[in-house]
């Protein structure tokens, strides 16, 4: 207005007034551009400033406290290194932010695993043992992109358990001696106890007055002592479980965590030693008019075509019977009659036993049942066992060494309807004769074994109803080892995983396992799916493929530490998989996994010139190449695969012209080897699978 005339001629005023507005433009931009170094490094920082660390001879050296601002891409390793001094024990721990999962684990300067936290949540602790101190490598993984923070902190050996002094911070205690562990009044460790095994806690050494007890996780199987022994065992259990060991007291003391006395099945029925009964009981011509037979063995006893028993049984009770004849298999038969309010009720048959006629039953309630023995005039000899409780010794999921089988040896393993039953035995066929399994149902029905070669024995079945399964070894006395798995039903109400990583064609190394892993990929209509999973000597991991229902669609067959799963895909298109990788053994082990379609597509394009035999250098690995080849028929082929990246995983396959997977090498690794024999004169196709690196190969033709 001052401008236009209106009002005083002041135009000084003017520009005061107007000028800030003019100006808080450039100051705002000079001020956001003198911190922008604040906020670059802000960003570099949140990039992570320790790249690269993803491998080994990478670690990067940190010192002990909090590390902040690292981050993980999806997949990947970050390696870090600290000294310990003797007499200091290093505790590592990282902290994941919400979108971030993975694990932690410490090494030693060779690699070997020092401690992991891949069973249970907690920090990584680890004691040095040489004066001079130790380097210990820490290894972060994670299994999905996310910012994380790692601690290290240097404590007191005695306090490498802490915080433990409350059940609910109990601490993971591994079988062993634990010497000067520090106690400040209580210390709670959870065990994690294997089926069939006893475990025993004993303070070997330690201050007046410190005693321990076991005390039970979730359920009540046993009561609690007082915490005043010095020494205690934790009876066997069918299943594995999780139990809780306190120790009470003050001062210093060295725990020694070991299995128990192994403690064999209960007999089978014993048969063979029931007394010898000399009478000859009358037999009737019908059921109510049998001799009442007592338990014992009867011998010397001749059918005359039609031949009846009474035995009387009270509510719960169970009869085992026998009946023995001479030749092969006599034209004898043994049956059993148990009344109802119908009068009786359909006979229960007994199952031949490869020498004799075995029946297995339980009353329903207290009164006499009917035995009936038909067959040609032949001597016979009828054995009856009455007996109360279960049958058998308790058998639960996992492996189990150094066993000893017999007629007089019987193990009970529950399921529940659905559920499949997956048994394995090894032995030194050498030493003695081949043994054999001898599988029941609840109703003493015999169940059928899979054929195995000499040393091994195997067997498979699914439950119809919900009832216990009874295993016998026969044929010797001869040790043999026993794994023993229980694949659960899915149900109508199966839901995949919750923590279930996609995953697509690739190799995936260094997987952490701690009792099982889930992974889903989609669906290629007509593809061959094929899984290969392998670990160290020593370990296993075992395969299986699911649908979107939970039901079965293959499983993976185990040789060594390699294990092979293949399946023509049958679902729609875009369909889940999913796929599980498990272990039953002990300790959590580490995986590489290569996953490949074939058949799908072809594998190149039909103008790519063949490779001629000698060495071929390739520089820009894309983590799937295929080259073809000219062979002729009967023309062996030897090709070696070299890779640059000294901790490059590759896999090594012969394709036909289809793309079908003919020969692959058995192992990943950074060398391979493949030797081929075409079976007929064409076009074939070397895959090279894995992760991206610079490789050569190297082609003899003869």
């Amino acid at each position: 207005a001052e401008l236009r005339g209106h009002g005083p001629k002041n135009p000084w005023r003017a520009f005061a007034l107007y000028l800030p507005g003019l100006v808080a433009p450039a100051l705002a931009l000079a001020l956001w551009a003198q911190g922008l170094p604040v906020r670059l490094l802000a960003w570099a920082s949140a990039v992570d400033r320790f790249e690269p660390n993803d491998r080994f001879d990478q670690a990067r050296e940190v010192a002990v406290g909090r590390v902040e601002d690292l981050r993980l891409p999806p997949g990947d390793v970050d390696w870090f290194r600290v000294r310990v001094p003797f007499g200091r024990s290093l505790r590592a721990t990282a902290t994941p932010s919400a979108e971030t999962t993975g694990a932690t684990s410490l090494h030693g300067p060779s690699g070997a695993t020092l401690a992991s936290d891949e069973r249970s949540p907690g920090p990584c602790v680890y004691t040095p043992r040489d004066p001079a101190g130790e380097v210990v490598f820490v290894c972060v993984w994670g299994a999905r992109t996310g910012p994380y923070s790692l601690d290290l902190s240097l404590a007191d050996p005695g306090d490498r358990f802490e915080p433990n002094d409350r059940p609910d911070d109990a601490a993971l205690l591994a079988p062993g001696v634990h010497p000067r562990i520090r106690c400040n009044g209580s210390d709670w460790f959870r065990i994690v106890q294997p089926a069939g095994q006893a475990l025993r806690a004993r303070l070997r050494s330690g201050a007046p007055g410190i005693g321990l007890r076991w005390v039970p996780a979730t359920d009540s199987s046993f009561q609690a002592a007082a915490p005043t022994a010095l020494e205690a065992d934790l009876p066997v259990n069918a299943a594995e479980r999780e139990v809780l060991l306190e120790v009470r007291g003050g001062g210093r003391y060295d725990l020694e965590l070991s299995p128990g006395r192994y403690e064999p099945p209960r007999p089978f029925p014993p048969l063979q030693g029931l007394a010898e009964i000399d009478e000859r009981p009358p037999p009737g011509d019908a059921p109510g008019k049998g001799a009442l037979l007592r338990e014992g063995r009867y011998t010397g006893l001749r059918c005359r075509g039609v031949s009846w028993f009474r035995v009387r049984l009270a509510e719960g009770e169970r009869l085992l019977a026998r009946l023995d004849a001479l030749g092969k298999r006599p034209d004898l038969t043994l049956a059993l009659f148990a009344p109802s309010s119908s009068g009786l009720a359909p006979e229960r048959a007994a199952r031949w036993d490869g020498d004799s006629y075995v029946l297995l039953h339980r009353a329903e309630a207290d009164g006499e049942v009917f035995l009936r023995v038909r067959g040609p005039p032949v001597s016979y000899s009828l054995s009856l066992r009455t007996f109360s409780g279960a049958l058998g010794n308790p058998l639960g999921p996992g492996n189990y060494a150094n066993l000893e089988g017999g007629d007089d040896r019987l193990w009970r393993i529950p399921l529940r309807a659905g559920e499949r039953l997956e048994l394995s035995a090894n032995y030194d066929a050498e030493q003695g004769p081949q043994l054999r399994l001898d599988l029941r149902d609840a109703a003493w029905t015999r169940l059928p074994v899979a054929e195995a070669p000499a040393g091994a024995l195997a067997a498979r079945t699914t439950a119809k109803t919900d009832g216990p399964v009874y295993l016998r070894v026969l044929g010797g006395l001869l040790p043999f080892d026993l794994t023993v798995r229980v694949r659960s039903a899915p149900g109508a109400g199966w839901r995949p995983p919750a923590r279930c990583e996609a995953i697509g064609p690739g190799v995936y190394p260094n997987r952490l396992l701690a009792g099982e892993r889930w992974y889903s990929l989609l669906a290629r209509p007509g593809a061959r799916l094929s899984v290969r999973a392998r670990t160290r000597l020593g370990e296993e991991v075992q395969l299986e493929a699911f649908d979107a229902r939970g039901n079965l669609l293959a499983t993976g067959e185990l040789a060594s530490s390699v294990s092979d799963l293949g399946w023509s895909c049958t679902e729609p298109a875009g369909a889940p998989i999913y796929l599980r990788a498990f272990s039953d053994l002990g300790r959590p082990p580490r995986h590489t996994l290569r996953i490949a379609w074939d058949g799908s597509t072809l594998p190149c394009p039909p103008d790519r010139p063949a490779l001629a035999p000698g060495r071929h250098e390739f520089d820009a690995g894309r983590g799937h190449d295929v080259h073809p080849v000219e062979l002729a028929r009967g023309q062996r082929l030897r090709v070696l695969l070299e890779a640059a990246n000294r901790d490059a995983e590759l896999d090594l396959a012969v394709l036909d012209g289809d793309g079908r997977e003919l020969r692959s090498a058995t192992e990943l690794g950074r060398s391979e080897e493949l030797e081929f024999v075409a079976p007929r004169a064409g076009r074939y196709h070397l895959r090279v699978f894995g992760t991206p690196s610079p490789y050569s190969l190297d082609l003899r033709a003869d």
